[in-house]
Protein backbone atom coordinates (compact mmCIF):
# COMPACT_ATOMS: atom_id res chain seq x y z
CA UNK A 1 0.00 0.00 0.00
CA UNK A 2 1.35 3.44 -0.75
CA UNK A 3 1.88 5.63 1.96
CA UNK A 4 -0.86 8.13 3.19
CA UNK A 5 -0.17 11.46 3.09
CA UNK A 6 -0.05 13.75 6.50
CA UNK A 7 -0.88 17.78 5.94
CA UNK A 8 0.99 19.12 8.74
CA UNK A 9 0.48 22.71 9.70
CA UNK A 10 2.20 24.28 12.35
CA UNK A 11 4.00 27.63 12.95
CA UNK A 12 6.34 26.49 15.84
CA UNK A 13 9.37 24.91 13.44
CA UNK A 14 10.50 22.07 16.53
CA UNK A 15 7.07 20.99 17.53
CA UNK A 16 6.70 20.55 13.54
CA UNK A 17 10.04 18.60 13.45
CA UNK A 18 9.13 16.59 16.43
CA UNK A 19 6.08 15.42 15.18
CA UNK A 20 7.27 15.21 11.13
CA UNK A 21 9.87 12.92 12.56
CA UNK A 22 7.64 10.32 14.66
CA UNK A 23 5.15 9.99 12.11
CA UNK A 24 7.54 9.27 9.57
CA UNK A 25 9.12 6.81 11.36
CA UNK A 26 5.31 5.08 11.44
CA UNK A 27 5.45 5.11 7.88
CA UNK A 28 3.54 8.20 6.96
CA UNK A 29 4.36 10.55 4.28
CA UNK A 30 4.83 14.51 5.73
CA UNK A 31 3.98 17.60 3.98
CA UNK A 32 4.56 20.50 6.49
CA UNK A 33 3.53 24.22 6.37
CA UNK A 34 4.57 26.87 8.64
CA UNK A 35 1.13 29.00 8.21
CA UNK A 36 -2.62 29.02 7.10
CA UNK A 37 -1.44 30.60 3.35
CA UNK A 38 1.33 27.96 2.79
CA UNK A 39 -1.29 25.23 4.19
CA UNK A 40 -3.77 26.08 1.56
CA UNK A 41 -1.31 26.29 -1.19
CA UNK A 42 0.01 22.68 -0.54
CA UNK A 43 -3.14 21.48 0.27
CA UNK A 44 -4.18 22.59 -3.66
CA UNK A 45 -1.01 20.60 -4.53
CA UNK A 46 -0.69 17.26 -2.95
CA UNK A 47 -4.68 16.96 -1.51
CA UNK A 48 -3.11 14.98 1.98
CA UNK A 49 -5.21 11.93 3.27
CA UNK A 50 -5.51 13.40 6.55
CA UNK A 51 -4.36 17.23 7.98
CA UNK A 52 -2.83 17.99 11.50
CA UNK A 53 -3.56 21.57 11.86
CA UNK A 54 -2.64 23.85 14.73
CA UNK A 55 -4.98 27.24 15.18
CA UNK A 56 -3.17 29.95 16.52
CA UNK A 57 -1.00 30.70 13.18
CA UNK A 58 0.18 33.61 10.97
CA UNK A 59 -1.41 34.78 7.99
CA UNK A 60 -4.89 32.45 8.17
CA UNK A 61 -5.98 30.88 11.30
CA UNK A 62 -6.97 27.05 11.66
CA UNK A 63 -10.42 28.21 11.71
CA UNK A 64 -10.13 30.30 8.65
CA UNK A 65 -8.00 27.57 6.84
CA UNK A 66 -10.50 24.27 7.75
CA UNK A 67 -13.22 26.86 6.47
CA UNK A 68 -11.83 27.33 3.19
CA UNK A 69 -11.04 23.33 2.91
CA UNK A 70 -14.93 22.55 3.57
CA UNK A 71 -16.13 24.77 1.11
CA UNK A 72 -15.03 21.73 -1.52
CA UNK A 73 -14.24 18.88 0.58
CA UNK A 74 -16.16 17.12 3.14
CA UNK A 75 -14.47 14.07 4.00
CA UNK A 76 -10.61 14.75 4.42
CA UNK A 77 -10.40 14.07 8.01
CA UNK A 78 -9.11 17.67 9.88
CA UNK A 79 -7.22 17.39 13.42
CA UNK A 80 -7.07 20.85 15.27
CA UNK A 81 -4.23 21.73 17.70
CA UNK A 82 -4.13 24.28 20.07
CA UNK A 83 -2.13 25.85 23.18
CA UNK A 84 -5.22 28.23 23.81
CA UNK A 85 -8.10 27.55 22.65
CA UNK A 86 -9.74 25.04 24.79
CA UNK A 87 -13.00 26.58 25.60
CA UNK A 88 -16.31 25.20 24.40
CA UNK A 89 -16.74 27.57 22.46
CA UNK A 90 -14.01 27.42 20.54
CA UNK A 91 -14.61 23.67 20.21
CA UNK A 92 -17.82 23.58 19.09
CA UNK A 93 -16.97 26.16 16.18
CA UNK A 94 -13.99 23.57 15.33
CA UNK A 95 -16.10 20.95 15.24
CA UNK A 96 -19.22 22.58 13.19
CA UNK A 97 -16.78 23.74 10.76
CA UNK A 98 -15.97 19.93 10.16
CA UNK A 99 -13.16 19.06 12.80
CA UNK A 100 -12.99 15.28 13.44
CA UNK A 101 -10.77 15.73 16.84
CA UNK A 102 -9.55 18.68 19.44
CA UNK A 103 -5.62 17.95 20.84
CA UNK A 104 -4.50 20.19 23.75
CA UNK A 105 -1.29 21.17 23.75
CA UNK A 106 1.48 19.89 24.18
CA UNK A 107 -0.04 17.04 22.28
CA UNK A 108 1.17 13.10 22.91
CA UNK A 109 2.78 12.11 19.32
CA UNK A 110 1.66 8.01 20.26
CA UNK A 111 -1.98 9.55 20.90
CA UNK A 112 -2.42 12.10 17.98
CA UNK A 113 -0.69 8.44 15.72
CA UNK A 114 -3.59 6.57 16.97
CA UNK A 115 -6.17 9.04 16.28
CA UNK A 116 -4.85 9.64 12.62
CA UNK A 117 -4.21 5.83 12.17
CA UNK A 118 -8.29 5.14 13.17
CA UNK A 119 -8.99 7.61 10.06
CA UNK A 120 -6.95 6.07 7.54
CA UNK A 121 -6.82 2.14 7.90
CA UNK A 122 -9.23 1.16 5.67
CA UNK A 123 -12.30 -0.61 7.03
CA UNK A 124 -12.99 -3.97 5.22
CA UNK A 125 -14.22 -3.50 1.93
CA UNK A 126 -15.98 -7.19 0.17
CA UNK A 127 -17.15 -7.29 -2.64
CA UNK A 128 -18.02 -10.58 -4.53
CA UNK A 129 -18.87 -11.04 -8.66
CA UNK A 130 -20.40 -14.68 -9.42
CA UNK A 131 -18.65 -15.72 -12.69
CA UNK A 132 -20.23 -19.30 -13.82
CA UNK A 133 -19.45 -21.39 -11.08
CA UNK A 134 -16.54 -19.43 -9.70
CA UNK A 135 -16.96 -16.70 -7.02
CA UNK A 136 -14.87 -13.61 -7.26
CA UNK A 137 -14.04 -11.81 -3.71
CA UNK A 138 -12.34 -8.22 -3.81
CA UNK A 139 -11.24 -8.00 0.26
CA UNK A 140 -9.43 -4.69 0.32
CA UNK A 141 -7.04 -5.27 -1.51
CA UNK A 142 -6.95 -8.56 -2.62
CA UNK A 143 -8.54 -10.61 -5.18
CA UNK A 144 -9.65 -14.16 -4.38
CA UNK A 145 -11.15 -16.40 -7.04
CA UNK A 146 -11.19 -20.38 -6.22
CA UNK A 147 -7.34 -21.47 -5.32
CA UNK A 148 -5.38 -18.29 -6.29
CA UNK A 149 -5.00 -14.96 -4.59
CA UNK A 150 -4.46 -11.93 -6.45
CA UNK A 151 -2.32 -8.67 -4.66
CA UNK A 152 -3.82 -5.08 -5.46
CA UNK A 153 -1.87 -1.92 -5.19
CA UNK A 154 -4.34 0.15 -3.06
CA UNK A 155 -5.12 2.64 -6.22
CA UNK A 156 -5.69 -0.63 -8.44
CA UNK A 157 -8.36 -2.08 -5.98
CA UNK A 158 -10.30 1.25 -5.67
CA UNK A 159 -10.64 0.79 -9.46
CA UNK A 160 -11.80 -2.47 -9.50
CA UNK A 161 -13.86 -1.76 -7.02
CA UNK A 162 -15.93 0.82 -8.73
CA UNK A 163 -16.01 -1.03 -11.91
CA UNK A 164 -17.50 -4.21 -9.73
CA UNK A 165 -20.03 -1.83 -8.53
CA UNK A 166 -20.81 -1.13 -12.51
CA UNK A 167 -20.42 -4.73 -14.28
CA UNK A 168 -20.73 -4.35 -17.40
CA UNK A 169 -21.71 -0.47 -17.34
CA UNK A 170 -19.11 1.95 -18.77
CA UNK A 171 -17.80 4.33 -15.93
CA UNK A 172 -15.93 7.41 -16.93
CA UNK A 173 -12.34 8.33 -16.68
CA UNK A 174 -13.52 11.55 -14.84
CA UNK A 175 -15.33 9.18 -12.09
CA UNK A 176 -12.17 6.86 -11.61
CA UNK A 177 -9.78 9.64 -11.35
CA UNK A 178 -12.23 11.94 -8.59
CA UNK A 179 -12.58 8.66 -6.73
CA UNK A 180 -9.09 8.09 -6.56
CA UNK A 181 -7.46 11.59 -6.20
CA UNK A 182 -10.69 13.89 -5.44
CA UNK A 183 -9.62 15.99 -8.35
CA UNK A 184 -9.36 16.00 -12.38
CA UNK A 185 -6.03 17.55 -12.97
CA UNK A 186 -4.85 16.01 -16.10
CA UNK A 187 -1.47 14.87 -14.89
CA UNK A 188 -4.05 12.30 -12.99
CA UNK A 189 -5.46 10.87 -16.50
CA UNK A 190 -1.85 9.45 -17.17
CA UNK A 191 -1.76 7.74 -13.97
CA UNK A 192 -5.02 5.83 -14.15
CA UNK A 193 -4.09 4.64 -17.75
CA UNK A 194 -0.61 2.93 -15.66
CA UNK A 195 -3.23 2.07 -13.10
CA UNK A 196 -5.28 0.63 -15.86
CA UNK A 197 -2.65 -1.61 -17.44
CA UNK A 198 -1.50 -2.62 -14.63
CA UNK A 199 -4.97 -4.06 -13.36
CA UNK A 200 -5.69 -5.44 -16.96
CA UNK A 201 -2.48 -7.73 -16.26
CA UNK A 202 -3.13 -8.27 -12.69
CA UNK A 203 -6.18 -9.74 -13.89
CA UNK A 204 -5.15 -11.33 -16.81
CA UNK A 205 -5.29 -15.04 -15.28
CA UNK A 206 -8.95 -14.92 -14.90
CA UNK A 207 -10.36 -15.48 -18.45
CA UNK A 208 -13.94 -14.59 -17.74
CA UNK A 209 -13.42 -10.83 -17.32
CA UNK A 210 -12.11 -8.41 -19.25
CA UNK A 211 -11.48 -5.01 -18.58
CA UNK A 212 -12.98 -2.82 -21.72
CA UNK A 213 -12.38 0.98 -22.83
CA UNK A 214 -15.75 2.43 -24.49
CA UNK A 215 -14.80 5.49 -26.95
CA UNK A 216 -16.61 8.02 -25.16
CA UNK A 217 -17.94 6.90 -22.73
CA UNK A 218 -15.31 5.35 -20.49
CA UNK A 219 -14.52 2.08 -18.63
CA UNK A 220 -15.86 -1.28 -17.57
CA UNK A 221 -15.61 -4.76 -16.12
CA UNK A 222 -17.26 -7.42 -18.72
CA UNK A 223 -18.04 -10.61 -17.81
CA UNK A 224 -17.57 -12.51 -21.34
Amino acid sequence: MSKYTLLLVEDDSVLSSVLKDFFEINGLKVVQAMDGEEAMRLYAKVYPDIVLMDIEMPEKNGFEVIEEIRSSDYTTPIILMTGSRMDDASMIRGYELGAINYQKKPVSPPVILSIILSKLHPTIVVKQLKIGEKLLILQNQSVTMDDFTINLREREALVLQTLLDNVNVPVSRKKLVDIIWRNDLPANYNMLDGIMYSLRKALHIIPELEIQTIYGRGIALKKI
